[in-house]
This record gives structure tokens, sequence and C-alpha cells, in this order.
């Protein structure tokens, strides 16, 4: 039975190693374009959220309880009421015209650095699934956090 686990074991960390695709080389400027925009982009994203939801639940009168209630809420347990359902609504509305604005700024990013924006979703995949890639950008965040 360990033979089996050990075995288990091996191609399990073989697997997972392997899919860390390093087919794919990426020059120096492309690593730090890409940290630069990664960096910009967080940045950006956060500020614009939280005045906006803000702002809207206070117009149509949401406490932050109620706020969380909604955002967990299923079907079957609890019916939204009329104004938490036009809340819901202008969230779900204004969520995607965030998103958009956020794409937008980072094809703008990507432009003004010279990194394709094809190259940089191809990065920022590999960035999330691979520890190795990970690391290897460490330095470049270090280095643009100062």
């Amino acid at each position: 039975m360990k033979i089996f686990y050990l075995w288990l074991l091996i191609c399990v960390t073989q697997v997972s190693y392997s899919q860390c695709d390093d087919s794919t080389i990426y020059t120096e400027a492309e690593k730090e374009s890409f940290v630069r925009i990664y960096v910009l982009n967080k940045k950006e994203k956060s500020q614009s959220k939280n005045p906006l939801f803000y702002s809207l639940a206070t117009k149509h009168s949401i406490t932050p309880k109620q706020f969380q209630e909604i955002q967990h809420t299923n079907e079957s347990k609890r019916s939204l009421s009329e104004n938490e359902q036009a809340f819901v609504s202008e969230l779900q509305i204004l969520k995607l015209k965030d998103k958009a604005k956020l794409k937008i700024v980072e094809e703008n990013n990507c432009q003004e650095l010279k990194l394709e924006h094809i190259t940089y979703l191809a990065m920022h995949q590999q960035y999330r699934s691979c520890i190795r890639f990970q690391r290897s950008l460490s330095d470049y965040f270090t280095k643009w956090m100062k």
C-alpha cells in the first residue's frame, strides 16, 4: 500500500509540474511590462469599485448587513424586496460597466507599455496557474513596488 501511495505522489507531482508550460519564453522587457500592467490594473480595480457600490447602496437605502445578505442569498431561502431587486439590477449593470472600463484600461496600459494584449493575457493565465512563473517574476514585483 505504501508503494501505491508513493507512486501516486510521484504521478501527481509530475503532472502538476508538467502543467507549467515552459515552451513560451518571455523577454525581460515583456516580463517587466507584464508586472507593471498587472500592478496598474490592480490599483485601478481597487479604486473603481468601493465608492460606486457605496453610493448605489445609499441610493437604495441598503445597509451593509443587507448587502451581505443579498450577496449570499439563495432564492429558495429568501425573496428580495422590490427595493433590493432594483438594487441588484443596478448593481449588475454597474459591475458590467466597471468590467468593460477595466478592460479598456488594461488594453490602454498594454498599448502604452508596448506589450500586445494577447501576450499579456497569456502571461496572466500562466501567472495564475504556474508557481514557477510567479516565482520568476518576484524580482520584477520587488523592483516595481519600491
